[in-house]
């Protein structure tokens, strides 16, 4: 075999399996996204001096029954349930 043969058929063979590789991150993806979504998102910051701030979503479906709190820093306190509670 010559040697313009043997090059046109190694590049024959890359672009055939490029055309795989693509039809199955196509598939993937299609699949991807015809699932339903389970999870919350998260975003974490990682600022100076060791500071981490953590931000979350909360996707539930049904309604969760809860109250949420966000309580200022230095905000005096008492959790009143003891001890242990919360100051």
């Amino acid at each position: 075999m010559n040697k313009v043969l043997q090059d046109s058929v190694d590049m024959e063979t890359i672009q055939k399996m490029v055309r795989h590789a693509l039809s199955i991150l196509l598939v993937c993806a299609t699949w991807s996204l015809s699932l339903p979504i389970l999870a919350c998102t998260r975003v974490l910051y990682q600022g100076p001096a060791g500071r981490v701030l953590t931000g979350r979503t909360m996707d539930w479906k049904l309604e969760i029954l809860s109250n949420l709190w966000i309580f200022p820093r230095g905000m005096k306190r008492h959790g009143a349930a003891g001890p242990n509670s919360l100051t």
